[in-house]
């Protein structure tokens, strides 16, 4: 197997580590194996982007699925990098052949900021995955966590997303 990258992306509190969770609990094994990274915020942009770009080195030597929890996506919707333009770094990911899942309904309120940062996260979040869709052609899918769960119950429908970039 080729190494597939999907990407979990949303508000602070929408199941992002918990979907993870529960898809390497659930469907790795040694035939078929699922890794895990959680990326990281840093202290500048510049080293945002040697993190974004050292992670690439990283899932090059894995094979099988990499659950990548967060990416410069949510970095741009923070507002922790400047422009939609430094999305541009993404296109390297494009032989992983990546699926980001967005999720969009909040199970824990206690984690966000105030309603207007909110809505300004929302509308980059917005913007960076239409850069990512028109630009490189990257898939998204809008779930959340519950719905998720409930459509991907067996390895089957787990095959299903990575394979069509679509929930069964």
């Amino acid at each position: 197997m080729d190494t597939k990258l999907v990407i979990l992306e949303g508000l602070d509190g929408t199941g992002k580590t918990t979907v993870a969770s529960y898809i390497i609990q659930k469907f790795s094994t040694g035939d078929f194996p699922i890794h895990y990274i959680y990326f990281q915020k840093q202290n500048s942009v510049d080293l945002t982007y040697d993190y974004f770009l050292d992670l690439y080195d990283v899932i090059r030597k894995l094979k099988g699925v990499v659950l990548m929890d967060r990416s410069i996506i949510s970095t741009y919707a923070y507002d922790l990098v400047s422009t939609a333009d430094n999305l541009r770094r993404f296109e390297i990911f494009r032989e992983f052949d990546p699926l980001v899942l967005f999720f969009k309904k909040v199970y824990d309120q206690s984690k966000l900021p105030s309603k207007d940062q909110i809505d300004l996260i929302l509308s980059r979040y917005d913007r960076a995955l239409n850069v990512l869709l028109y630009f490189f052609m990257i898939p998204t899918i809008y779930t959340t966590a519950e719905l998720f769960m409930k459509k991907i119950q067996t390895l089957k429908d787990f095959k299903y997303l990575i394979e069509h970039n679509a929930l069964p």
